[in-house]
């Protein structure tokens, strides 16, 4: 007749329960922690999609009123000219449909459409102003928010810009 040790018989039903329940605990902390850190992710690449979005709309505006011979707006539309090789070229910035987007058209009475976006799909442009009462300044104003509000804050810059044809006149 053969006899069994103790210790060579396994586990027992208890053993089992125990260790699948220390198992359960350690996976559900580790899903825990791995969920925040993927939204914590998600939440930083979307902040700086945001961020740098605000950052090239107004950057592109900036310099392109920097070097403008003329400045008119109207309404939300900002038309900008200066003079390249002898043919006046007309720069446009407009919000459309929530993307900042900006346009150019050459030559006399040429009629500028805005059709190129300056901002890309990932954020809306909620707020695309400019303000001309204090000529020759120009001040800009432009918000920039997530498609998903929550996912990140909201980045609204504003500046005064001075053309410099108008500070060596």
């Amino acid at each position: 007749m053969k006899t069994f040790n103790r210790s060579s018989r396994g586990f027992t039903m208890i053993e089992l329960i125990v260790y699948l329940g220390i198992a359960t605990v350690a996976l559900l902390v580790f899903y825990g922690f791995a969920a925040d850190v993927m939204r914590s992710a998600a939440r930083a690449k979307t902040t700086s999609d945001v961020q740098e979005n605000a950052r090239i709309v107004m950057s592109r505006i900036t310099q392109d009123i920097r070097t403008t011979d003329t400045a008119a707006v109207s309404g939300s539309l900002l038309e900008l000219t200066k003079t390249i090789g002898g043919a006046p070229t007309t720069t446009c910035y407009d919000l459309a449909s929530n993307v900042a987007k900006s346009g150019t058209c050459t030559g006399v009475g040429c009629l500028c459409a805005v059709s190129d976006s300056l901002s890309d799909n990932t954020v809306s442009v909620t707020t695309l102003s400019f303000d001309d009462s204090s000529a020759p300044k120009i001040k800009v104003d432009v918000t920039v928010e997530p498609h998903v509000i929550g996912t990140a804050d909201t980045v609204a810059l504003s500046t005064t810009i001075v053309p410099r044809s108008s500070l060596y006149q």
